[in-house]
């Protein structure tokens, strides 16, 4: 992709963000994923004019269903994704990468966390991959997928409907099925 693709792409991304997003319809179901182990769910994003051009998607696996990953896909290229993890362990942690320092991101991040869009514009815009690997812990008090969603939607301009809150991880019953 030439450079100036990229810097296309890069702005394109940062205008939706800018703007004001909804999500397309009711909660969306949790279905088995490729992966035996996973399950996981797709909600799509309207931008402004009522074109999808974005989709949320949570993934878990049915033993850590408590812990899911939630990814903000924007037309395939990750650009957002909360990681929920079990409480941390002190022995626990991801490593940075060593530039996310000049983004205020701390060496080792233990727990819950964001790979921001803010935090790895850069990176993106400066490499050929298309990764996000600089995180930062989220708030402590968010630990469940319901409590994470209407945080993450104050972070990108997603208006929620009241009847789009509350969705959370798949229950109990829909792991044996």
């Amino acid at each position: 992709m030439t450079s100036a693709a990229r810097d296309a792409e890069i702005a394109e991304i940062d205008r939706f963000l800018a703007e004001t997003k909804r999500l397309q319809g009711p909660h969306p179901e949790w279905v088995p994923s490729a992966r035996p182990s996973d399950l996981e769910a797709y909600w799509n994003l309207e931008d402004s004019l009522g074109i999808v051009k974005a989709q949320l998607r949570f993934r878990c696996t049915k033993v850590g269903r408590m812990y899911p990953t939630v990814s903000l896909i924007f037309r395939s290229n990750p650009i957002w994704r909360i990681e929920i993890e079990d409480p941390p362990r002190p022995t626990s942690g991801h490593p940075n990468p060593p530039w996310a320092y000049s983004v205020g991101c701390p060496a080792l991040v233990i727990g819950s966390h964001e790979h921001s869009w803010s935090d790895n514009r850069n990176y993106i815009k400066h490499t050929s991959e298309w990764d996000i690997p600089c995180r930062r812990p989220i708030e402590p008090q968010i630990k469940k997928l319901s409590q994470a969603i209407p945080w993450f939607a104050d972070r990108i301009g997603l208006k929620l409907d009241h009847e789009q809150r509350g969705f959370d991880v798949p229950p109990r019953s829909e792991l044996f099925e």
